[in-house]
């Protein structure tokens, strides 16, 4: 998971320096990737990809009769709202991170 994409993302830590952003974003990785019981970024973005992908085909299938043009619509359409969807459960989970670690960091 790239943390460089979350720099000034997050109002929460949006007045710190960039480097001091980059620290805590990592502890909010950290925390997340230690304390839930969801298995790690790169597993989470592999299942949905494949299930993306495996929906659209199965819809094209039943839906009209499968050709090559479709399939590689249908991939690519699969690859797309994964990649959608991907993007926002990792946002919610570093925002859930970054606020435990901002948490800890006040108490």
């Amino acid at each position: 998971m790239d943390i460089k994409e979350y720099i000034e993302c997050f109002d929460e830590i949006s007045h710190l320096s960039r480097d001091k952003q980059f620290t805590v974003l990592e502890k909010a990785r950290d925390e997340i990737q230690s304390n839930t019981s969801l298995p790690s970024f790169a597993f989470i973005a592999f299942i949905v990809r494949v299930s993306f992908i495996f929906l659209f085909l199965g819809a094209n299938y039943f839906l009209w009769e499968l050709s090559i043009l479709k399939f590689v619509v249908s991939v690519l359409l699969g690859l797309l709202f994964a990649r959608v969807l991907v993007s926002e459960i990792n946002s919610r989970l570093m925002l859930r991170g970054l606020k435990r670690v901002l948490r800890k960091n006040t108490d």
